[in-house]
């Protein structure tokens, strides 16, 4: 499966068309929002219009910049937009599960008890947060040192998903790490194509 993954795009409408170019040059199956799609909800009706207008699924969670109950009742409104948080979407042999907000959370129980529930036992697991998990690449800042969330990595450790997909950490837009065999990425607001 082909995905094109982004986050953090913060309201920037130029970067929503830097999105669409590669998804018509590539021609992804599905595209994936890590949260942040806006700086505390401005223009985000404008923002999900022109996800939704790129006739592609978009599976998407709201990060620390978008209140998860209000995104949740817009994209009911949206053909092709699927809202992710606490939920879990199945394509293919894939099992996609979704987890919103956070920020800076160290730990968060509710996390991991939905991700055990829910996990697949048949299907590859492909795990979606915006806050990156604690201890790797991409959740560390110069100066100030790893501000991820370990239940996040106990979580990755424990059911071993094939890719997980964060992002809140500007300073590793692009990054890629690993977790085990599970590929960790940050994709930045510009995306990233990953094949699975």
């Amino acid at each position: 499966m082909k995905i094109l993954a982004f986050t953090d795009i913060h309201s920037d409408e130029k970067i929503v068309g830097i999105i669409k170019k590669k998804c018509k040059k590539y021609d992804p199956e599905l595209l994936i929002c890590s949260g942040d799609l806006t700086y505390f909800e401005l223009n985000l009706k404008l923002i999900l219009n022109l996800l939704n207008s790129f006739k592609k699924k978009v599976i998407l969670i709201h990060g620390n910049h978008e209140e998860g109950g209000r995104l949740k009742k817009l994209c009911k409104n949206y053909s092709n937009l699927i809202y992710l948080h606490k939920n879990k979407c199945d394509i293919g042999d894939y099992r996609f599960l979704g987890y919103g907000g956070l920020g800076f959370s160290r730990i968060t129980k509710d996390l991991e008890n939905f991700i055990l529930k829910n996990k697949s036992k048949n299907k590859k697991n492909v795990l979606i947060f915006h806050q990156p998990p604690f201890g790797t690449k991409l959740d560390k800042i110069s100066e100030v040192g790893h501000v991820g969330n370990k239940s996040i990595t106990k979580i990755i450790k424990s059911i071993k998903p094939i890719l997980s997909v964060s992002g809140h950490i500007h300073e590793t837009f692009k990054i890629t790490d690993k977790i085990g065999k599970t590929i960790l990425i940050n994709p930045g607001p510009e995306g990233k194509i990953i094949s699975i």
